[in-house]
């Protein structure tokens, strides 16, 4: 047993060494046996605690040549088939997806209420035109009022890219094929008589006036004294400079979305480092898109280069995402601002919202209407279509006409004094319009003290232009020529008196070829001849030549008629 003990070392107490020779010496000789048997127990125990390592396995060694080379990676993916159908519908956006989603649903809701089969999509054309035509006349809010105008033209075009979809891929079309006429016509007869009852309250994102422009830069909601004012205001130049729609791509900005660079005249400017996805744009195969944009660098207190870099020295560096949720007791010496926390969809699409209320501005704006207000701005400088264009990402410039087409708050103030002083000047030039004797005046009646009236625009209607048409000429009637009765030839028999015209008053009558007689009268008469006599009646005027005028002949009477 002794030689067993001595064989390993057994620690009893720290500093104590079972082999030891002088342990052994000063152990007393009666309790040997027991500390012997106490130690075989514990050890046991230790044994049975600690599981046995596997004895280790000599690897057999391979010949040089039959090694197996090393693994090399793969270079094509492995997909499966749910990967493959979600990049199938990637190629549609989120929210037309869901646009669609919601469009089937409601007229399947709609045919389940009506008792008519849901499975719309594998009918014949005429029973497929026959239920659109009833669906369109009938489809109801939950609360029964109409649709918008807009939210039909969804409903009708999501239905339209379902059955066209796989996996039904019908190539029918609800809105242009003839079997749909009637069915279209009901729609469009639901669009009127929604208008005509004033049901359609669609309105298009409002632009910010100027006077709100100006609200909103001389306070400090767009500033760099805190956090909330320096997002918002990197935010905002964004979105303007950039003419950025209002939510697209917000929430997939990052710190390397954009970059700063120095062009040849040494200005800095601030540019887009990759082609975002965009509505107009979704990276097609016959897709062009060269349009580099740039923000310019302004040198003032709001300078947008400036504060997107103070900006981007604030965030928080643990997180990639470029908006993200500001610190609320964060000071200017504090090195970070900013958490490590993105902002969420609806807090960003929500912020013109809240510059709105917080700047009191006069009316509630979208992240939408800076981009309106920035192609209206443009269009007012002067800069052509096909440069807005390049900038907002339109393909076609009669889009802009509906960012353009309305006149702006001031314009509008401008036409209502034009036509109010056009109306007050003619009333002041018909009647004598005294001032009220407490108003002087020379000085306008206090209408609204929170409203800056406008100074009136003198009348600048156009001058009547003078009748230029060239003067009538008058009517000259050709003089008559008086008629002269032929001489006789007078034969070699005998000479033949000549007939002389008769003047006024007179009667002249032949009664035979050598004798003429004349008889005074007065007034007209109606002469009868006879073969051999010939009546010539002339109205009786003093003074004034009779001209002959004509003749007739009635049976064997000639009547000459005479006109003064």
């Amino acid at each position: 047993m002794d030689d067993d003990i001595t064989a390993e070392s057994v620690d009893v107490l720290p500093g104590f060494n079972l082999t030891s020779n002088s342990l052994w010496d000063t152990v007393p000789d009666d309790i040997t046996d027991d500390l012997i048997f106490q130690l075989d127990t514990i050890e046991a125990e230790e044994q049975a605690r600690v599981p046995a390592a596997p004895a280790a396995e000599t690897p057999a060694k391979l010949p040089t040549d039959s090694r197996p080379s090393p693994v090399r990676p793969k270079r094509f993916a492995s997909t499966t088939e749910a990967e493959l159908q979600r990049l199938e519908q990637a190629r549609h956006e989120k929210k037309t997806v869901d646009s669609t989603a919601w469009a089937v649903r409601l007229f399947k809701d709609w045919c389940k209420e009506s008792n008519l089969p849901q499975d719309f999509e594998k009918l014949p054309v005429a029973e497929l035109a026959t239920l659109l035509r009833k669906f369109y006349g009938e489809v109801r809010k939950t609360n029964g009022d109409p649709y918008s105008k807009s939210s039909l033209c969804n409903i009708r075009s999501g239905i339209q890219r379902h059955i066209s979809s796989p996996p039904f891929q019908r190539t029918i079309n609800i809105m242009h094929n003839e079997e749909f006429s009637n069915a279209n016509n009901v729609f469009d007869g639901s669009l009127k008589k929604m208008k005509r009852e004033g049901h359609d309250i669609t309105k298009s994102h409002a632009a910010i006036s100027e006077e709100d422009l100006d609200k909103l830069f001389a306070g400090d909601t767009l500033s760099t004294k805190n956090p909330v004012s320096l997002q918002r205001l990197v935010f905002f130049s964004l979105q303007f400079m950039f003419c950025r729609r209002g939510r697209e791509g917000l929430r997939d900005l990052n710190k390397d979305s954009f970059k700063c660079e120095v062009d040849g005249s040494g200005i800095e400017y601030l540019t887009p480092t990759c082609n975002e996805h965009e509505k107009n744009h979704p990276a097609t195969v016959n897709e062009q898109y060269n349009r580099k944009k740039k923000l310019y660098a302004t040198n003032d207190a709001q300078c947008p280069v400036q504060a997107y870099k103070l900006y981007l020295s604030k965030l928080h560096p643990k997180c990639h995402a470029l908006y993200q949720q500001p610190k609320k007791n964060a000071n200017s010496h504090d090195p970070i601002w900013y958490n490590n926390c993105p902002l969420g969809h609806n807090t960003i699409g929500n912020t013109m919202k809240e510059i709105s209320l917080d700047a009191k501005l006069s009316q509630i704006y979208t992240n939408h209407s800076i981009r309106a207000t920035a192609i209206r701005v443009l269009n007012a400088a002067g800069v052509s279509d096909r440069i807005i264009c390049s900038l907002s990402g339109h393909r076609n410039i009669n889009s802009l006409r509906s960012y353009c087409s309305d006149a702006s708050d001031s314009q509008k103030r401008e036409m209502s004094v034009a036509l109010h002083v056009s109306k007050f000047s003619r009333k002041q030039a018909s009647h004598t319009i005294s001032a009220p004797p407490d108003t002087p005046s020379n000085q306008q009646p206090n209408i609204a003290p929170s409203v800056r009236m406008p100074q009136p625009v003198p009348n600048r209607m156009p001058q009547p232009v003078p009748n230029r048409m060239p003067r009538p000429v008058p009517y000259r009637m050709p003089q008559q020529v008086p008629y002269r009765m032929p001489q006789q030839v007078p034969s070699n028999s005998s000479r033949m008196p000549v007939y002389q015209p008769p003047i006024a008053g007179q009667i002249v009558q032949r009664q035979s070829p050598t004798t003429l007689t004349t008889a005074q009268t007065t007034g007209t008469a109606t002469a009868t001849a006879s073969a051999n006599v010939l009546n010539m009646v002339a109205p009786q005027q003093q003074g004034f030549p009779t001209l002959f005028t004509g003749c007739s002949f009635e049976g064997a009477t000639m009547n000459f008629y005479f006109n003064n």
